[in-house]
């Protein structure tokens, strides 16, 4: 995409095109020693390394990935080779957004699939301390679910020992963010105790989009947004037919650049998620996102697709349980939710869908929309400005992606493949590719392409796909069997998949 600041070095002409990097490490393994040194002492890396992992096969692969990106195309191999030199200037302040979710797999896997590994964090971060020269600020900070425990997740990431590793080596003061606002105790799928969270030292910014939002004109749906989980009565006071509104952390909003890095995978509400959906996570509260509409098709919701009185009823009822205040209420809810579902075993319901989980959610993909629009033209204040405010790269993680039912029980899947591009759109539309879909099928990514999404792309051909693999160079002429062929989650099943 183009860029709205002059850069300090390195190769502007890489960054003034739409641009992809897709590099096939040839393996689908992480390494297994935090903090993930690398193999070797490559000459740019300032101090260089004391401790060498010759296992570590994720480091020069980020590294490459970088490198066929053209980032400082002219200098690579050389001491003053600064990847990010035209992203992170001396003294900005740089946020770096991994994708944390939880703490646990949904079937008892490991984390693996689940959330992005400390390895690909380990080589980001050394080459954002290269481009920031020791001056600036630099935070590593997600907003997992509500009842996820954040230490965990940085500790079985690996993150946690790759930020001790980076304060002790460079001796900057490299901070870990929980951005939740609040976080809640779960026990036996109940939320059952909201906590007030330590979340975001700087504060929160309300950002209101007004006519800029992709909900603008559905002012008549917003009494019946929903995420799952939340109290609906948050929701109505940030969405409405006057107001979308998106509760931000100011450290965001501070930034001048946000580096992205999602892991790949399914996603039950939105098809994918990888560099667009991962932005869920920059928010301070999950009650401002609309995840889908109460209701069904034909009463103007998306939450299932067939009238039913029995899906109704339990959906009234699962928000009585979300707004009830003592855990008696709450398990009271909760059983009268199971007996109502428990007649689906005689008296089968008119389709299986529910939560919005399935190819006909029509909300998901503007609160990412939204997002978007925030992250990029919101200024300190959450004023949104017509230029944008903060630069950006994203690095996707699918060395062990995710597939099925994903994003919170994938199943785990061996892509072996890391994306980068400085452009969210452009590096999804060729994500979606990667697992076999096809992007016109995708709201998130159909309605995106040609349609005022910033940064704009007005169609996949744009895009200038780079890989180390011949084969992914013909990324969108390929067959779904010549991909990497993704299982959908049950809900898009048989919906976005390429032909052949």
């Amino acid at each position: 995409m183009p860029l709205d600041f002059a850069p300090d070095g390195g190769d502007e002409a890489a960054l003034s095109q739409v641009s992809v990097s897709v590099h096939d490490v040839g393996a689908a393994t992480y390494p297994q020693r935090p903090p993930f040194d690398p193999p070797e002492a490559y000459p740019e890396l300032t101090p260089r390394p004391s401790l060498l992992d010759s296992q570590n096969r994720i480091y020069p692969a980020v590294r490459e990935t970088l490198h066929q990106l053209g980032l400082d195309a002219g200098r690579f191999g050389t001491a003053s080779w600064n990847p990010f030199g035209d992203i992170v200037r001396p003294g900005d302040r740089v946020v770096v957004k991994p994708n944390l979710v939880r703490h646990f797999h949904g079937d008892g896997l490991t984390t693996e699939s689940l959330i992005t590994h400390g390895s690909i964090l380990r080589a980001i971060l050394d080459y954002t301390l290269v481009a920031l020269r020791g001056q600036g600020k630099l935070t590593v900070g997600d907003s997992p679910l509500q009842y996820a425990d954040f230490p965990t997740c940085m500790r079985l990431s690996g993150a946690e020992a790759v930020l001790q590793s980076v304060r002790e080596r460079t001796r900057f003061d490299v901070r870990a963010v929980d951005f939740r606002k609040e976080r809640s105790e779960k026990r036996d799928g109940i939320i059952i105790s909201r906590i007030p969270n330590n979340g975001d030292p700087m504060g929160y910014r309300a950002v209101e989009l007004g006519d800029s939002s992709r909900f603008r004109g559905l002012g008549e749906r917003s009494p019946r947004f929903r995420v799952t989980q939340y109290d609906p009565a948050t929701m109505n006071l940030s969405h409405s037919p006057v107001r979308n509104a998106y509760l931000f952390p100011a450290t965001i909003l501070d930034a001048d650049v946000v580096i992205n890095l999602p892991k790949l995978k399914t996603h039950r509400k939105a098809g994918i998620t990888a560099a667009m959906k991962n932005l869920v996570g920059i928010n301070g509260s999950k009650d401002w996102l609309p995840h889908h509409t109460f209701g069904s098709v034909a009463e103007g919701g998306d939450e299932y697709l067939a009238p039913c009185w029995r899906k109704r009823v339990s959906s009234t009822v699962r928000d009585r349980m979300e707004a009830a205040e003592s855990r008696f209420a709450k398990r009271f809810w909760k059983t009268v939710d199971r007996g109502v579902l428990a007649t689906r075993r005689f008296l089968p319901l008119p389709d299986p869908y529910f939560e919005g989980s399935w190819y006909g959610n029509d909300t998901i993909w503007r609160t990412v929309h939204d997002l978007h629009r925030v992250l990029f033209f919101a200024d300190r204040d959450g004023i949104i400005r017509d230029t944008p405010q903060r630069r950006y790269l994203a690095l996707i993680d699918g060395i062990v992606a995710g597939e099925r039912e994903g994003p919170m029980h994938p199943s785990p899947k061996r892509g072996g493949v890391l994306v980068a591009s400085t452009n969210p759109l452009a590096a999804d539309l060729v994500c979606c590719r990667l697992m076999g879909f096809d992007e016109r099928k995708l709201p998130v990514l159909n309605f995106a392409v040609g349609n005022g999404f910033h940064p704009a792309l007005a169609r996949a051909e744009e895009i200038d796909l780079r890989a180390n693999v011949e084969r992914w160079t013909r990324l969108f002429s390929l067959k779904r069997a010549e991909t990497l062929a993704f299982e959908p989650s049950s809900g898009w099943k048989g919906h976005i998949e390429l032909e052949g």
